[in-house]
Order: C-alpha cells, then structure tokens, then sequence
C-alpha cells in the first residue's frame, strides 16, 4: 500500500499507509507518548506517528507554516524536549536527478 502510493505521489495515500505495529504497546506502557501525538494532531498535523520503538514521534503537517507554528508552540510547552521541524524530499532532491 505504502509502496504504491510513494510510486504514484499520493499524499493522501501515503499518509493513510503510515503507521507503526509498536506504537500501542509503547502508549501503553509510556502514556506520554499516546499525549504528544495528541498535540500534534490538535496543532493541524493530518498525522502523527511513533517512530521506531519509541519515544520520538513525527508529525506530518499539510504546509511549511502550519508545521513551524507547531513547532514553535511545542518549545514553548515542552522546553526539555528536542523539536525539529524537516521537510521531505522527491528522489530529485535526494540524489540529484530524477529517477526513470
């Protein structure tokens, strides 16, 4: 699912396909977790996701703006924790030239 949607630039696709077997076990066990994808989300993220085993999660913002001003309000609210802002790349950018 995921694979076809990246092949096809699907957004939305890739979005829904998003997502993490750990990640119930972890909010499970670290509610704290389960709370920060909740900020994301109520901050405009269409979705947000436990990377790894855990505890980074990310956030997927539909702009530039609305992400930096989650990001800005998340430092605010959470000053020991380390918030970065990325953004993601085509394969052009990633190799610098386009594959096909």
């Amino acid at each position: 699912l995921l694979l076809r949607a990246l092949e096809a630039g699907d957004r939305d696709g890739i979005i829904a396909a998003l997502g993490n077997d750990l990640e119930s076990v972890t909010c499970a066990l670290h509610p704290e977790v389960a709370a920060l994808k909740e900020r994301l989300l109520e901050r405009g993220a269409l979705k947000a996701v436990m990377a790894g085993s855990g505890p980074a999660v990310y956030g997927i913002f539909p702009g530039e703006a609305e992400a930096r001003l989650a990001a800005g309000e998340l430092k605010r609210e959470m000053p020991g924790a380390d918030v970065f802002l990325t953004r993601t790349c085509r394969c052009v950018d990633a190799v610098g030239k386009q594959e096909g």
